[in-house]
Formats: C-alpha cells, sequence, structure tokens
C-alpha cells in the first residue's frame, strides 16, 4: 500500500509540474489528471477494504467505520454532483 502512495504522490507532484509549463500537451495533462484522481479513489477504496479487513473481527467497529464511509461518500457525491 506504501507503494500505491508514493505512486500516486509521484503521479501528483508531476502532473502539477507539468502543467504548468506552458510548452506541455493540454491534452496529455488533461490525461494525466484524470488518471490521477481516478487513481486516487480507486487507491481510498483499497484502503477502506483493508480497514474494513483489519476490524472485520470487531462488529462495532467494523460498523462505525462502515457508516462513516457511507456518510462522507454520500457527502462527497453532494458536492461532486
Amino acid at each position: 500500500m506504501l507503494g500505491f502512495s508514493v505512486i500516486q504522490v509521484g503521479g501528483g507532484l508531476f502532473t502539477r509540474l507539468y502543467g504548468l509549463d506552458r510548452r506541455a500537451n493540454l491534452k496529455f495533462v488533461t490525461i494525466m489528471k484524470w488518471s490521477h484522481s481516478l487513481f486516487g479513489y480507486f487507491l481510498g477504496i483499497l484502503y477502506k477494504i483493508n480497514i474494513m479487513w483489519i476490524w472485520y473481527y470487531i462488529p462495532q467497529a467494523t460498523f462505525i467505520i462502515m457508516g462513516w464511509d457511507i456518510f462522507c461518500l454520500l457527502i462527497w457525491l453532494y458536492l461532486k454532483f
């Protein structure tokens, strides 16, 4: 999981620095930003699955974490759309 995080941070830095360059290909920068955010959402889902797997044997904590995740997802959907 740490490797995925390093790739995500590196991709974000590359996208930000490459996007500031005036000579950059706009289509490539757009694809990089899109793939960076998509991979970030995927990474977040992997982290949530990992946390849920670890707390599986304590049902109260699992339900609290699941409720919090659903709440955050609803807020994100409300703000995004």
